[in-house]
């Protein structure tokens, strides 16, 4: 019973400290993909306008 115990918390704490690796993970793949939809979208706009506009 007690081996349970510390192995719910080996994975609790496990998983507190890995959340903040995936959200970095999930923040620079947004960021990434932003860039490229920024890129093929808009930086061939030219001037100041804008892209769509």
């Amino acid at each position: 019973m007690t081996q349970e115990v510390a192995t719910m918390q080996k994975s609790t704490g496990y998983s507190r400290r890995t959340w903040k690796k995936w959200l970095a993970i999930y923040a620079i793949a947004g960021a990434i993909v932003y860039l490229i939809v920024y890129l093929l979208f808009f930086a061939h706009s030219g001037g100041g306008g804008g892209g769509l506009y």
